[in-house]
């Protein structure tokens, strides 16, 4: 039972008698929307690694136990397994997706081993799918109907039940879901915390209410306290750094200090201004802020950043930011996230501020995609976040740093935000990444496909003859699809995203509709774009393309242009997100998304512009999402207008709006 006490502790929950549902730390990106889903439906969690053993979990008392999906494959050597002696205890257990293959393999189930970057395999599948209902009296499945959408991310597949168990559902000849209510233990392949998943939110109050048999006890109340407590451990003479980026939320981790009774003069609001800001953001912030009686010093820091660099390991140096190419993502980010932390080092060093504690705005996705070790022993960094960096990582270590947010998604803040009283046009403020348009400038050194290959994260490589292969065959399972008159693209540029709960990348494939020929419906081709990035996991998005030069498909040629974030691209950058932004606010659809990135792109159609993608974006969570779909999320005539207006700015000549989802893709390009 050792450790029980400080894994109390670790979950700010303390040894009361309020009940908690354990969750298994399998290192999954999903995991902590688990978590989310649990303490939204009023039950507090508790997060110990997935390989606790049994009587250590018994210790907690748990009223259930959820082991959510990872990274690893249960057949990779040294992959993590669950105590099967877990499984004997009586307390319901809810596996997804690599939960749901340790449940299987412990019990004697059989899974099937796919590799997540196989393209012959029918079992790999990342996207929306629907399900086959199979026996209508599942306990776990009662409010789930035939046919239901649902996410699935994953390669390994359970394909014979273990004994005893009831298969519930299946989806394209894998098991979708089996139970064993005896026993209580339940298993999906597909994710029911995603907000991609139809009637998930059924799904667990099912498990909650009816399962472990709980009423709601835990409420955003209790998770403000926490929050509240956190900040009040601090010693009454701390000085309080807010980096104040202008969204919902720095601005509720501010506004909880002042909960915490924390001395106003004593909270010190900085904005940075890194120059990679929407057009005339940082005014408009500090006019926001100006309105509620606040006071926002601003820092100009757009040379520091421009011209910042990033230190290796062994003490060599990146090039400048501003010079930055393509492979040079998690290089921009690391850069911008230490020059923030170094300035505002700076700022307490000639403020003389004593006993400085700075607060940050960190949220648990923040946390999650970055592989954070306070959110999981196991997970895989996707995308390294600026507020986590090697200088917050000592401010950590130091406890010189507060992070209100730390354990809330983005809709959770809003809620919070509304509940203290702060205006909508702050509460819902479209999320902004904080290196801003520096990690939305799609560096490439204008190389050829020959000259500078392009290699994947999974080891494939791409010269110009590997691309040339693989849009033949796109375009003959086009064909086969019965798409005869469009355009099929596949463009040598480099963009991220995530596969079964583990970073990853691919090439771009785009489609155009020719002159003279019918347009099929954007919605029909969602559904395409996820089939067609399941059947070539090479590709990792899916868009529409419109150009200023219409053409055959056998006629367009891409190229790529030299792109760097320096003051050129960011000036056309800011032009065209002004311009898609205006597009959206004049119609007044703007409610109807979370998030419209814009982003400058290499690709070039004419062999000297840019190309700038849409990336409308729906997700009340920012974990998990879909594409904002013209006709559905958004008029097909706005859609038209933005795509226009950012095809009227100097320099661009091309504009990929871009259809899928999340996962595969992840909300930004970078």
């Amino acid at each position: 039972m050792a450790g029980v006490e400080a894994l109390l502790e670790r979950n700010v929950i303390g040894p009361d008698p309020m009940p908690v549902v354990a969750i298994l730390d399998t290192g999954a990106q999903y995991g902590a929307l688990v978590d989310r889903r649990a303490r939204e439906w009023g039950i507090r969690t508790v997060v110990t690694d997935i390989s606790t053993p049994a009587e250590d979990i018994a210790a907690l008392n748990p009223v259930g136990v959820i082991i959510p999906g990872g990274p690893e494959s249960t057949y990779d050597e040294g992959a993590p397994h669950i105590d099967s002696d877990l499984l004997e205890l009586g307390v319901p257990v809810l596996g997804i997706c690599y939960g749901q293959h340790e449940i299987a393999r412990a019990m004697g189930g059989t899974v099937l081993h796919t590799s997540a970057h196989e393209t012959s395999v029918v079992n790999r599948q990342d996207g929306r799918i629907g399900i086959q209902r199979t026996d209508e009296a599942s306990d776990l499945l009662q409010d789930m109907p035939d046919g239901a959408k649902v996410l699935m991310t994953h390669g390994d597949s359970v394909v014979e039940a273990p004994e005893g168990c009831v298969v519930t559902a299946t989806s394209d000849g894998i098991i979708a879901a089996f139970e064993d209510p005896a026993k209580k233990i339940y298993a999906t392949q597909f994710h029911p915390e995603a907000s991609d998943t139809e009637y998930g939110e059924e799904l667990f109050d099912r498990f909650f209410s009816t399962i472990c048999e709980q009423e709601p006890s835990y409420s955003l109340d209790d998770q403000m306290e926490e929050s509240i407590a956190d900040i009040k451990r601090f010693p009454a003479d701390s000085q309080f750094v807010v980096a104040l980026s202008g969204g919902v939320d720095s601005a509720v981790a501010a506004r909880l200090l002042l909960e915490a009774d924390v001395d106003p003069e004593r909270i010190h609001l900085v904005h940075v201004d890194h120059g990679y800001m929407r057009e005339n953001e940082s005014s408009q912030i500090v006019e926001e802020f100006s309105k509620l009686g606040v006071s926002v010093t601003v820092i100009d820091a757009f040379e520091e950043f421009a011209n910042a660099r990033y230190t290796y390991p062994d003490g060599s140096q990146s090039s400048p930011l501003k010079e930055l190419t393509q492979g040079s993502a998690e290089i921009k980010r690391k850069i911008m996230g230490e020059t923030f932390a170094q300035i505002f080092e700076r700022y307490i060093t000639e403020q003389e501020l004593e006993n400085a504690v700075m607060v940050q705005g960190t949220l648990r996705p923040d946390l999650i995609e970055s592989g954070h070790a306070s959110v999981s022993g196991r997970a895989h960094n996707v995308v390294t976040h600026h507020n986590v960096t090697q200088t917050t990582e000592q401010w950590r270590e130091e406890d010189r740093v507060v992070e209100p947010n730390k354990n809330l998604h983005k809709d959770q803040v809003r809620r919070v935000g509304r509940h203290l009283g702060l205006p909508d046009s702050i509460v819902q403020r479209m999320p902004f990444p904080g290196p801003g348009l520096g990690v939305r400038i799609l560096g490439h050194d204008g190389a050829s496909l020959d000259d500078s290959p392009v290699k994947l994260l999974n080891g494939n490589v791409f010269d110009e003859d590997a691309r040339a292969e693989l849009e033949g065959d796109v375009r003959s399972w086009f064909l086969r699809q019965g798409y005869a008159d469009i355009g099929i693209h596949v463009v040598g540029m480099l963009s991220r995203g995530a596969r079964g709960d583990a970073s990853s990348d691919g090439l771009v494939a785009a489609y155009e509709t020719l002159q003279g020929k019918p347009t099929p419906s954007w919605s029909e081709m969602v559904e395409v774009g996820m089939e067609l990035t399941n059947t070539f996991p090479d590709l990792i998005r899916f868009t529409n393309l419109t150009a200023n030069d219409p053409k055959s498909q056998e006629q367009r040629r891409f190229s790529m242009v030299p792109t760097s974030p320096d003051a050129s691209a960011v000036a056309m950058l800011q032009k065209a997100d002004a311009h898609a932004h205006w597009s959206l606010y004049q119609s007044g659809e703007e409610s109807g998304i979370a998030q419209l990135p814009v982003i400058l792109a290499p690709a070039s159609t004419d062999g000297y512009s840019h190309s700038i993608v849409l990336r409308p974006f729906v997700s009340p969570d920012f974990m998990t999402g879909r594409a904002a779909v013209p006709g559905e999320d958004l008029s097909e005539s706005l859609v038209r207008r933005m795509i226009a207006s950012t095809l009227a700015v100097s320099g661009i000549a091309a504009v990929f709006y871009d259809l899928t989802h999340k996962p595969p893709g992840r909300t930004e390009w970078e």
